[in-house]
């Protein structure tokens, strides 16, 4: 008989949880004696709880794992695996990265053959990694590859939270440098220089927050702090002088053109007064361009001006584009929009801030939860690193090779907080050149 019908003519099926009280503990040791009883007395027909018989998965094999680069970011990459015994269906595959120390994640199986697998590997940065692969239905894991996993971004230190330091805006060197306006308990602190090989020293000590910076040819800066004005600041001076002032307005941002003359934008009450400015480094205006929209960015690359602009209802980013307007002898060519923000990425949506790579790829900071966007030379819009990055950014500069720096701003609630809070400086690994690569 089976294991049901077997269990059924027992004296336990009379039997009920309900019968168990505390005056009936030892009825529990004659139950377990009369069911060992019964199971020793009935035939399961084959019907076996274990098949000692039963045939085994062979144990997953792993040959090799490839990667599209040579360090492997965690979170992010994803990396093949060749070998042996796995399963077609990728959920019955289970990757395992471990140290083993304690630590440990699981990747994830994008597409599963017998032979291969692609896995995005797990965010556990750890260079002591190994990776394993078990399947269902086989009761062994495979070998063990080592398989370290680097991190997409790191903290710059050289900034100290510690010490009530907080980084408000950047300004690229035309060296590869990298300036940020520093905040030091709450209170603007000057500008500090970080040069290509991470080394921070002192540029200016004026008590001013700069929301934009761009160099001059002779290495001094020119600078804008919300008001009409464009800037110099000389290195290690403690004033500034003031090079331009626009009619009307508040100026966000400022970008060198490269050939002596210098773009920058910002926002207005008046809409119809509002405009992009080329200027010269003795402040002679030379073009002035209508533009009725709020800037948050300007950059140039490639003979041409980038940017972003935003506009807000009640505090909440209704309107967001990226373009690109050609230079002309007489300024600027007509705009064509690189990236609709708000509507390709939804309501609220904002960008802060803009990059533009070696090879023409525009990386875009923005407020959404994956804040990072990239616009490729084709036109193509892309989250990059998504699920990985720190939000809001609100601030993106280049330093050599590769990295691309990104500061973080506040979230909502540090802002409403009345202590406030302090942004952060981070180094991206772009993967994709920026201006400074051949440095």
């Amino acid at each position: 008989m089976s294991l049901a019908t077997c269990l059924k003519a027992s004296p336990l099926s009379r039997f009920r949880p309900s019968m168990l009280t505390p005056s009936t503990l030892r009825f529990r040791l004659v139950t377990a004696l009369v069911l060992l009883a019964t199971l020793s007395a009935c035939d399961f027909e084959g019907s076996s709880l274990y098949d000692p018989d039963a045939e085994r998965n062979s144990a997953p094999v792993v040959t090799d794992v490839s990667a599209p680069f040579s360090v492997v970011l965690a979170g992010i990459d994803v990396v093949t695996v060749n070998g042996q015994n796995f399963s077609a269906t990728p959920e019955d595959n289970i990757v395992v990265f471990d140290d083993g120390q304690g630590n440990s994640a699981s990747g994830t199986v994008l597409s599963a053959s017998p032979t291969q697998l692609e896995v995005r590997v797990p965010n556990l940065i750890n260079p002591a990694l190994r990776m394993r692969v078990a399947v269902i239905g086989s009761p062994e894991y495979s070998n063990a590859v080592d398989l370290p996993l680097s991190p997409a971004f790191t903290l710059v230190d050289s900034i100290v939270p510690n010490l009530g330091e907080s980084p408000r805006a950047l300004g690229n060197g035309t060296d590869g440098s990298l300036y940020v306006t520093l905040y030091v308990n709450n209170s603007a602190a000057g500008i500090i220089r970080f040069g290509t090989d991470g080394s921070r020293s002192p540029y200016s000590t004026e008590s001013v927050l700069w929301t934009g910076l761009a160099p001059a040819a002779d290495g001094t800066l020119f600078g804008v702090r919300q008001n009409r004005g464009v800037y110099t600041i000389p290195a290690g001076s403690s004033s500034d002088v003031t090079v331009r002032s626009i009619p009307s307005g508040t100026l966000r941002d400022v970008a060198a053109a490269g050939d002596g003359t210098y773009w920058t934008g910002g926002t207005n009450t008046n809409v119809t007064a509002r405009a992009l400015y080329r200027f010269t480094a003795d402040g002679t205006v030379t073009a002035t361009v209508p533009f009725a929209e709020p800037v948050t960015s300007l950059t140039v690359a490639d003979g041409a001006l980038y940017v972003a602009s935003a506009t807000s209802d009640a505090g909440s980013v209704v309107d967001s584009k990226v373009r690109r307007f050609p230079f002309t002898p007489d300024g600027l060519g007509p705009g064509e929009v690189l990236l609709d923000v708000t509507a390709q990425f939804g309501a609220g949506v904002g960008a802060n801030a803009l990059a533009v790579a070696a090879d023409g790829t525009v990386f875009v900071a923005t407020n959404a939860p994956d804040p990072l966007i990239t616009i490729s030379p084709s036109g193509e819009a892309a989250l990059i690193y998504p699920g990985i990055l720190p939000s809001p950014l609100v601030d993106l500069a280049w330093g050599t090779g590769q990295v691309l720096y990104l500061l973080q701003g506040l979230t909502p609630e540090e802002v409403e907080s009345p202590t406030g809070g302090f942004l952060d400086l981070y180094r991206l690994q772009a993967r994709i050149p920026g201006p400074f690569a051949g440095l």
